[in-house]
């Protein structure tokens, strides 16, 4: 699936998940106390697509950077084992949403909270990895894309 059809799904996802748009029109809600804390939680070296796509369409639809949204990112510059630290540290600052963009930043976000929405990008079979009870009923505080195209390949043949 091409990246930036996934990124859109995902804000998307993002954007109903944090109440930014009002009855699926696109549309802000008047002025918040605060703007909406998006911890971004990766084990790159820096900007992602995904965070980088989701600051700009945010901007196209009209949000402003600092006033409607702040997005926090936790680099851990290849390190998995600092995931659980940084998404604890994303929980303590009081993000409102989680943006994880593979599996081990799910689990992570997942072991550091049970209450904050956590979106993904990308994730492989979510209920293999036991991040979900199932597809129909996923139950808990994840949703977002889930990679399928090596168990869908088979099918599809």
């Amino acid at each position: 699936m091409h990246t930036r059809h996934v990124g859109r799904i995902a804000l998307t996802t993002l954007l109903l998940w944090s109440g930014l748009l009002i009855g699926g029109t696109g549309m802000a809600q008047p002025q918040r106390a605060r703007p909406i804390l998006i911890g971004a939680l990766n084990t790159s070296w820096g900007a992602t697509p995904q965070v980088v796509g989701l600051r700009e369409r945010l901007r196209e639809l009209g949000y402003r950077e600092n006033e409607d949204f702040v997005i926090g990112v936790r680099f851990t510059q290849g390190d998995r084992t600092a995931l659980s630290a940084a998404a604890r540290q994303l929980v303590q600052d009081g993000v409102d949403i989680l943006l994880v963009d593979h599996d081990d930043a799910a689990k992570a976000a997942r072991q550091a909270t049970e209450r904050i929405p956590i979106v993904s990008t990308t994730l492989g079979n979510p209920v293999e990895q036991g991040l979900i009870q199932s597809f129909a009923r996923p139950g808990g505080n994840l949703t977002g894309v889930a990679d399928l195209h090596l168990e869908l390949g088979p099918k599809r043949l």
